[in-house]
């Protein structure tokens, strides 16, 4: 993450970055839980720390050597990526930890808490955790929706869709998807933060 913010230049320092490695929490029990460090990045260049952080992430997605593509519709700006109601991004750099497999087979309108839905950190986790991400939708390992964040997928202010990664087991690859947030997938699993 250091060289990201290096190359893309998202303006974290090496004292932030340091003080980010003496405080990494203990790797929890459990098949499917990851620890992850987010950059919610500060508001610049007309951008909230929302599109900042996502456009910093979308960034360093595109260039894994895994990555198939993004949905036309995760893109566009403000009008297009919202929070859900009651989360406000704080620009730091913290340690998440998250249940990559909690509420398999479930809507996300359906389970989505601000205070547990994950939305920038889903994105910091697929750019960080890429052997897991190659294996979406093999083995057990279920795509996943991020529900803390809402899409205006019709740019009808509907705000009805949800960001999701989504394996390509065929192919060995991962996309990131827009699905309506009040619909049940089977095999896609709705992420919780554990520990924030």
């Amino acid at each position: 993450m250091r060289r990201w913010s290096q190359l893309y230049g998202w303006g974290i320092t090496s004292v932030q970055f340091d003080k980010a490695v003496r405080s990494k929490p203990e790797w929890p029990e459990g098949r499917l839980v990851a620890v992850s460090l987010v950059a919610y990045l500060h508001p610049a260049r007309g951008k909230s720390s929302l599109q900042r952080s996502f456009d910093a992430y979308s960034t360093v997605i595109a260039r894994k050597r895994a990555f198939a593509g993004r949905d036309s519709l995760l893109g566009g700006g403000e009008h297009r990526l919202r929070l859900i109601d009651g989360i406000k991004i704080e620009p730091c750099l913290r340690w998440v930890v998250i249940d990559l497999e909690a509420n398999c087979n479930q809507a996300p309108l359906d389970v989505r808490d601000p205070n547990t839905s994950p939305h920038i950190e889903m994105f910091a986790t697929v750019a960080l955790h890429t052997h897991w991400a190659n294996r979406l939708g093999k083995r057990g390992i279920p795509h996943v929706h991020f529900s803390g964040l809402q899409v205006n997928a019709r740019c009808t202010g509907d705000w009805q869709g949800v960001p999701s990664a989504v394996g390509l087991p065929n192919i060995g690859r991962y996309q990131l998807n827009v699905e309506w947030e009040q619909t049940v997938l089977p095999g896609y699993a709705v992420p919780v933060l554990v520990k924030s």
